[in-house]
């Protein structure tokens, strides 16, 4: 089809509005489009700025209770610990009888942990760590473009009573504090951290977190300045000065005293290794030209013809005083637990512990039981307990050994019993028989020393309940005494002890010079023989000894005591080791001896002292022996962990 030009130019002017209008719209679209990128991006820096400072305000929420949790804890340390100390100085220790038990009076450690005022929001802990919390401010960035800081709040909440921890072994007859005294805290920490706390409120933004948790605390009591020694561990020991002048006589081993030493001038002493006293301004010396005693500090002493008199090759040193024994109970408990503590043995324990050679339980003898001989079992087939029991004096006491077997033999009142202990081999648990006239008793096993949960072995207490008026080894065949021990153990008694005969070891220690024999360190026989109410006293018979003039041997720690009856009559003839050896040649101790205070010597030879070495730092033992303790205060130590 064909237009005339006319129509067409008007054609054309029509269709220059509608592209007019096309553009317009598009450009309209543009603008809405570009308005809306615009808007978008605006939308997504505001999104992301406040994100942001969300970020950074939950961060110093966050890391608000991690300062606070961290401090809580070392200002809750440092708190138990500076009232740790400061009790420490106030304990007592060792400690006065709390009750019938004797044991440690553990409020003297729970009141420093269970303590209101330590969570109170006023005093510290709390307001220790508020005051420090506060001074601090987390920084983010540089030029202090942002600033972030955090608001804390505390408590702390005591979670059910102090946990007493497991008690050690009495110590010489005295009660040991706890291991441990625990207690726990439950700790809620609110944090509302912000990120700019300078800025406007319209930039600011807060979060809060909260944490609870527990903080487990401890105190740990430890005797400190103590020096724990088993009275064997002295070659000699008094309690006390002896009244007198030392004997003559060569010290080997260990020597201490809780008083001072006297010496004479017509004595001469020697001390091979440095001696220890606790009493001040030195030892005392006779001197003859003023007539009186004077007090020495000189490492030897000379007669008038400059001979010398005392001699420490060593030296000396003053330190302080050892806690004496107070009582058996640990020597008698440990009859009937294998353990021993300080706590005194009841008549209903002993008769639900013990049976005779008829395998029946001890009668009722009122405040006691009856008199007689016993082994420690509970269930009347096995031995369950540490050994021997005697209540009643015994006339005579006989200790002999051959190969596996150790036999003792009790004569009481006319009745003799036997007691023989088949030692343990590597194939059995060895087994005891006690026998009276024609009834016999075997149980399974052998008394055994559990004082040291992880040095459990096989050792013997045997306590009597009185005094042991004779004690020895066998009798004298043709020229010689056979062994008497060939096991760990140990003879107690709550009264007077007297040694008639020789005491010897189935395996060597010393010869009769003193000198060690070879295969001396890995010998297991030993003997103890105690008393802490009485006194021993060693007196030759000819019956249980060499015909008159012959030489008396003791292979034994010997410990008497009698502080009691001392501190009534300081001049009373007890606690102490007594020699009366009138007929006889020498004295030959093999061991050690501890004592409340030097007895007399009586007799015609000299009495030799030798020295046990493997006594020497308690390597070896007497079994459930008394302890002395040198010690006058406690530490105690705290730790705090977060469970």
């Amino acid at each position: 089809m064909k237009y005339k030009s006319g129509k067409l130019k008007t054609i054309r002017r029509q269709e220059r509005g509608v592209a007019f209008i096309t553009a317009l719209m598009v450009m309209i679209l543009l603008g809405l489009l570009g308005t809306v990128i615009l808007l978008s991006a605006t939308g997504d820096t505001i999104i992301a700025t406040n994100y942001r400072r969300s970020s950074q305000a939950f961060s110093a929420s966050d890391a608000g209770i991690g300062l606070a949790r961290e401090e809580m804890r070392l200002a809750l340390l440092n708190v138990i610990q500076a009232r740790s100390t400061a009790a420490a100085a106030t304990l007592v220790y060792p400690p006065t009888r709390k009750n019938a038990s004797n044991e440690f009076d553990e409020t003297q450690l729970t009141q420093i942990i269970d303590d209101p005022n330590l969570i109170d929001p006023g005093q510290a802990p709390i307001s220790t760590v508020m005051a420090n919390l506060n001074a601090r401010l987390l920084l983010y960035g540089n030029n202090n473009a942002v600033v972030g800081g955090f608001t804390p709040q505390i408590t702390l909440e005591i979670i059910g009573p102090p946990v007493i921890g497991p008690r050690p072994a009495p110590i010489a007859g005295v009660p040991q504090p706890p291991s441990s005294v625990s207690l726990k805290f439950r700790y809620t920490i609110t944090s509302i951290g912000n990120n700019n706390p300078t800025a406007d409120a319209i930039y600011q933004r807060t979060r809060t977190n909260s944490e609870q948790g527990v903080f487990n605390l401890s105190i740990h009591p430890v005797p400190t300045n103590a020096t724990s020694k088993v009275f064997s561990e002295y070659g000699a020991f008094y309690g006390r000065s002896t009244g007198g002048n030392i004997a003559s006589g060569t010290f080997r081993g260990p020597v201490h005293s809780n008083d001072y030493f006297s010496f004479g001038p017509d004595n001469h002493v020697i001390f091979l290794e440095k001696p220890t006293w606790a009493g001040a301004g030195g030892y005392q010396y006779w001197d003859t030209s003023a007539g009186n005693y004077a007090w020495k500090t000189d490492t030897f002493q000379y007669d008038a013809s400059s001979n010398p008199t005392v001699e420490f090759r060593a030296g000396f040193e003053q330190v302080a005083a050892a806690q004496m024994p107070t009582n058996v109970y640990s020597q008698e408990r440990a009859v009937i637990d294998a353990v021993g503590d300080s706590t005194a043995v009841t008549k209903t324990e002993l008769m639900a512990s013990l049976r005779s050679a008829f395998n029946s339980a001890p009668g009722d003898a009122g405040s006691t039981i009856t008199n007689g001989v016993y082994v420690s079992s509970t269930d009347g087939s096995s031995v369950t307990g540490g050994g021997i029991y005697v209540q009643g004096d015994v006339d005579d006491l006989q200790m002999s050994a051959s190969g596996t077997q150790q036999v003792v033999r009790v004569t009481q009142g006319g009745v003799v019993t036997t007691i023989t202990i088949t030692l343990p081999g590597t194939s059995s648990a060895g087994s005891t028989t006690i026998s009276n006239g024609s009834s016999s008793t075997n149980f399974s096993g052998v008394p055994m020393d559990k004082s040291n949960a992880l040095n459990q072995q096989a050792a013997a207490m045997l306590f009597v309940k009185g005094s042991i008026n004779g004690l020895h080894g066998p009798a004298v065949s043709g020229t010689q005494t056979g062994p008497a021990v060939n096991s760990a153990f140990t003879i107690t008694s709550s009264g007077d002890i007297t040694i008639t005969g020789d005491l010897k070891y189935q395996d060597q220690v010393m010869d009769a010079n003193g000198d060690p024999l070879p295969g001396w360190e890995t010998t297991k026989n030993v003997l103890g023989v105690f008393t802490n109410s009485g006194k021993i006293t060693i007196r030759p018979s000819l019956t249980n000894n060499l015909t008159a003039g012959g030489n008396l041997f003791i292979d034994a720690a010997l410990m008497a005591f009698n502080e009691n009856a001392i501190q009534a009559n300081p001049s009373a003839d007890t606690g102490g080791v007594a020699y009366d050896g009138v007929g006889f040649n020498d004295i030959f101790l093999r061991g050690s001896r501890a004592q409340s205070k030097g007895l007399a010597f009586l007799g015609n030879g000299r009495r030799s002292d030798f020295f046990d070495p493997r006594f020497r730092n308690g390597s070896i033992a007497p079994p459930f022996a008394p302890q002395a303790r040198i010690t006058t205060s406690m530490a105690t130590t705290a730790a705090i962990y977060v469970a």
